[in-house]
Order: C-alpha cells, then sequence, then structure tokens
C-alpha cells in the first residue's frame, strides 16, 4: 500500500503551485499585449477571469501541500509514540 503523506507530494503539490502562477502571470501578459483584457468587476477594479481562477487554483494546492505536510508532521509524532 503506497502512503500518501510523503514530502514528495508536497514537493510536487508547490511545484504545481508555481507552475500555475506562472501561466497565470504569462496569461495575463498576453491579455494585455492581445488586447484581451476584460473588465468583469468595475471599471474602478478590473481582473480577467480566468487570472483569478488561476490564483485560486494556486493557493488550494498550496492548502493541500500545506495539510500534507503536517499530516506528514503528526504521522512521524504517532510513529514514535507507537
Amino acid at each position: 500500500m503506497k502512503v500518501p503523506f510523503t514530502i514528495g507530494n508536497v514537493k510536487g503539490f508547490r511545484k504545481i503551485s508555481k507552475y500555475i502562477v506562472i501561466f497565470c502571470v504569462v496569461d495575463f501578459v498576453d491579455s494585455i499585449l492581445n488586447d484581451k483584457f476584460l473588465i468583469i468587476f468595475s471599471k474602478a477594479t478590473s481582473m480577467k477571469l480566468g487570472i483569478s481562477i488561476y490564483l485560486i487554483l494556486a493557493g488550494t494546492t498550496l492548502v493541500i501541500a500545506e495539510v500534507l505536510e503536517k499530516a506528514i508532521k503528526i504521522k512521524k509524532e504517532n510513529d514514535l509514540t507507537n
């Protein structure tokens, strides 16, 4: 049985989050250069909808990485007490 609580999984989720942010920045620059920047909130605050989705995904993967890291610490403590 494979153990999901490994440091490799934590590093993988952090790497995925970094790549999502990089893709978000590239998409943002592309939308500005190609005049595809859409206003979705108001004239004062504008943001392309895709960019906000990328940021939510990046944040979600970072939260998953942190939860896995804490689970690893708890598992190690539990293994020591058994």
